[in-house]
């Protein structure tokens, strides 16, 4: 999937409409905002590249049912590589040496669970 794919599908998801490449700037997206003042046409968050934008989108997953919630912490296990220092190969990880491995999810790693977690990731 495309960074560009990525951040659109993320944006739909947060509920962004009519999202695009920008006019200005070709390394942007713009679309309308959904906002509780109205609709407001502004530039898309860089969601693969930060991890305060990809913390709003994860924020969507909040109402949804505990077991899609949780497919999103096992689908970060899978594409959040390595484990913890102190763990010797080999040996199952914890809880705790589990949760290491997320809180260090970069925002790409983050989008691309979001992704699968909706059911929008293409391979």
């Amino acid at each position: 999937m495309t960074p560009e794919a990525q951040r659109i599908e993320i944006a739909e998801a947060c509920g962004w409409t009519h999202v695009q490449p920008s006019h200005l700037y070709s390394d942007r997206l713009e679309g309308y905002k959904p906002d509780t003042e109205g609709d407001s046409w502004t530039f898309v968050p860089d969601y693969l590249n930060d991890l305060n934008a990809m913390h709003e989108a994860e924020k969507t997953l909040d109402s949804k049912p505990i077991d899609e919630r949780s497919m999103y912490y096992d689908f970060l296990l899978l594409v959040t590589p390595g484990w913890p220092p102190w763990l010797p190969s080999g040996e199952p990880p914890d809880s705790f040496e589990m949760d290491w491995k997320i809180v260090r999810a970069t925002a790409a790693q983050r989008a691309e669970a979001f992704l699968r977690t909706i059911g929008k990731w293409v391979d």
